[in-house]
């Protein structure tokens, strides 16, 4: 079979299945070519790949959810460095 990791899988599934909702028709992964799922697969891949470098925005908001003092230590603070390492090793486990 096709080798991706859980979220990729998942992410591909749910791209097809908007397509699918939005031509009106019926979702069936299971029916999908070899090639049309490593199409997905790849579309899927792709989009998270593009959110492997977060926001300023995202970065503030990962530092707001940190009971660390997010101001101390780095430009960004300690808790940003530590948050931007922990995001992108996240995003590069579903890349795999």
């Amino acid at each position: 079979g096709l080798k991706m990791s859980k979220i990729i899988e998942r992410v591909a599934k749910d791209i097809y299945e908007f397509e699918c909702n939005r031509a009106e028709e019926p979702y069936d992964w299971n029916v999908l070519s070899k090639d049309s799922k490593r199409l997905y697969i790849v579309i899927a891949a792709v989009a998270i790949k593009a959110m492997l470098e977060p926001t300023k925005e995202m970065i503030e908001a990962g530092c707001e959810n940190n009971p660390t003092m997010w101001n101390d230590g780095t430009d960004d603070g300690f808790a940003a460095g530590v948050a931007n390492d922990v995001y992108r090793a996240m995003i590069k486990e579903a890349l795999k």
